[in-house]
């Protein structure tokens, strides 16, 4: 049986899906700043590595939100 999730597994998981959210709005700027100053601009190597981040990072978020992870309270399991 799954443990209900807590209170930070929760924000994670709402966390890994804004900071996906963000690699989208990167990516859309990324387009319009490629358009507007070209592909050698440092601004569009800086989108890229924000995209980067924000994927990775919001991956390992939801990863971390949906782990099953016991509660390590004293008392909550079987002593024996």
């Amino acid at each position: 049986m799954k443990a209900p999730k807590s209170f930070l597994q929760r924000t994670a998981t709402v966390s890994g899906k804004f900071s996906f959210a963000a690699a989208i709005v990167c990516a859309v700027f990324l387009y319009l700043k490629t358009q507007e100053l070209g592909s050698d601009d440092p601004v569009t190597a800086s989108f890229i590595a924000g995209i980067f981040f924000f994927v990775f990072v919001g991956g390992l978020l939801l990863y971390i939100g949906n782990a099953d992870i016991p509660s390590f309270k004293p008392g909550d399991g079987s002593d024996g």
